[in-house]
């Protein structure tokens, strides 16, 4: 299990003395072969994997907020104030303070899948995940915070948010929200207390093999409400068993939101509303536009209303099993 690089870094490289010039403060982490945590001149928190002396040299990667330095030669102090040298990776966080949680969490799960002296392919490969993210995160949103907050609030009143979880859509641009095995789940949020949502050709006529639902709820900002903050927090805390699924959707989450990430962060909206609002409706039932099947016309976007719809009832939902089970709200299962 990936050790808890946000807490190791706050217990043991925090209080350390900062470092004078080029040098870097760092201490080995636990149950990895010398690879360290640590932090520079200013503060800044950074990973350093250990390599051979004679590793290659490769162009650094340099974005806003995260550089990479690959095989560099450089001196690290440890916590008695011995001064050594060696060969290291240095995957560095910017000087925004925000983001050092969201670097120190996202490369929880890096250093242990690494060998004792990983080459700098290697080593390239396994920070890529991080670069986009960074990357993504001096982006546009990839989607809505209505949306998301949606779609995590559906995770958090799940009777199994895990499975939820790992169907939720790493891309934002796929068709359905959550995929997995032949359910299908795409969540639909109105801010004006109406049914009618934007729907695709594509997303109403799913395979013929799979079973999708429409999640849909009335998301509406409040003041005093649940920010998109607290909510990713709940959730993040219903995965903390699972660290890898956890770093997988912290990092979907982020990229969603792309350069508005703090705004977007103390967003909120009304809880109750959306507790009391939520229904699903069988995809197959959704009114749509007639279209010759003749594929001539694609890319079909409309507006459908789903007032007249009746929703699944609440037991049917949980008899489903897989995703559709899973999705079926706690006090349902329960009632």
């Amino acid at each position: 299990m990936p050790i808890d690089l946000l807490r190791f870094f706050e217990a043991n490289v925090s209080p350390l003395q900062l470092p004078q010039g080029q040098d870097l403060a760092a201490i080995v982490v636990p149950e990895t072969s010398g690879h360290r945590i640590g932090k520079d001149g200013q503060g800044r928190p950074c990973l350093l994997l250990r390599q051979s002396p004679g590793a290659s040299a490769t162009m650094p990667i340099r974005l806003a907020n995260v550089t990479v330095t690959f095989a560099s030669v450089c001196a690290v102090v440890d916590r008695t104030g011995e001064r050594t040298q060696g060969t290291f990776t240095i995957v560095q966080c910017g000087s925004d303070q925000s983001l050092w949680p969201l670097f120190l969490a996202t490369i929880s799960t890096l250093a242990p899948g690494l060998s004792s002296s990983p080459s700098t392919d290697e080593i390239r490969r396994a920070v890529m995940s991080l670069v986009d993210l960074f990357q993504a995160l001096g982006g546009p949103p990839a989607a809505t915070v209505q949306g998301i907050w949606a779609e995590l609030f559906l995770i958090s009143v799940a009777t199994d948010p895990t499975t939820l979880a790992t169907a939720w859509h790493a891309d934002p641009t796929t068709r359905f929200d959550f995929s997995r095995g032949h359910h299908r789940i795409e969540v639909k949020s109105s801010g004006r207390r109406e049914r009618r949502h934007h729907f695709t050709l594509e997303q109403v006529t799913p395979p013929a093999s799979t079973q999708a639902v429409v999640a849909s709820i009335y998301v509406e900002r409040a003041g005093g409400g649940t920010a998109l903050k607290g909510l990713f927090e709940n959730v993040c805390a219903l995965l903390e068993h699972d660290p890898l699924l956890w770093a997988s959707f912290t990092m979907s989450f982020y990229r969603s939101l792309g350069s508005g990430w703090a705004e977007a962060l103390a967003d909120s909206f009304d809880w109750e509303l959306a507790r009391e609002s939520l229904a699903f409706f069988p995809m197959r039932l959704i009114p749509r536009p007639q279209v010759p099947a003749s594929g001539e016309v694609t890319e079909v976007r409309f507006v459908s209303d789903l007032t007249a719809l009746s929703s699944i009832a609440d037991s049917e939902l949980g008899t489903q099993g897989g995703l559709l089970a899973a999705a079926a709200p706690k006090e349902w299962r329960n009632g």
